[in-house]
């Protein structure tokens, strides 16, 4: 019995691990792009498409859900370009912040667009924050040391 109970608390001290250091990854990759995403330009847009556009799913209730719209152009250095990233890594079906941008802001609004100014095609309305993936990372990573560092103690 205490053989059974052992191995199951080590199966589960190894999953532990390996989510912490997944969680320690994933949270470092997001801070590194909002870090990134610092030394990111501006530029004057503007919004070409605008509207909350009836989209195909359904919820469990019968209700149809309905998919943001967002497109916008911007120029750097004499070359146009066209974008719908409103932030980078964020989905855009159930982002509340772009559905109520988007009631904002009709097609010919003025917005201000931030560029990687070493390809201009990568572009966002909104930068990351790097803190809150920050805080995950180091969470995530004291955890890890935490739990090896108790592993091996005994």
């Amino acid at each position: 019995m205490a053989d059974a109970y052992f191995s199951t608390y080590k199966v589960g001290l190894i999953v532990w691990m390996v989510l912490l250091a997944i969680g320690s990854i994933y949270f470092g990759m997001k801070a590194w792009l909002a870090s990134a995403m610092c030394r990111w330009q501006k530029a004057d847009g503007h919004v070409v498409a605008s509207e909350m556009r009836r989209g195909s799913k359904i919820t469990s209730d019968g209700s149809r859900l309905y998919d943001p719209v967002l497109n916008y152009t911007y120029e750097v250095n004499g070359q146009a370009y066209m974008s719908s990233v409103f932030q980078p890594g964020v989905p855009k079906q159930g982002d509340h912040a772009l559905a109520s941008f988007i009631g904002r802001h009709r097609p010919g609004s003025a917005v201000q667009v931030f560029y990687d100014p070493q390809c201009p095609t990568n572009s966002s309305l909104r930068l990351l924050s790097w803190k809150g993936p920050s805080f995950g990372s180091i969470a995530c990573l004291a955890l890890l040391i935490l739990t090896v560092v108790r592993v091996v103690a005994g």
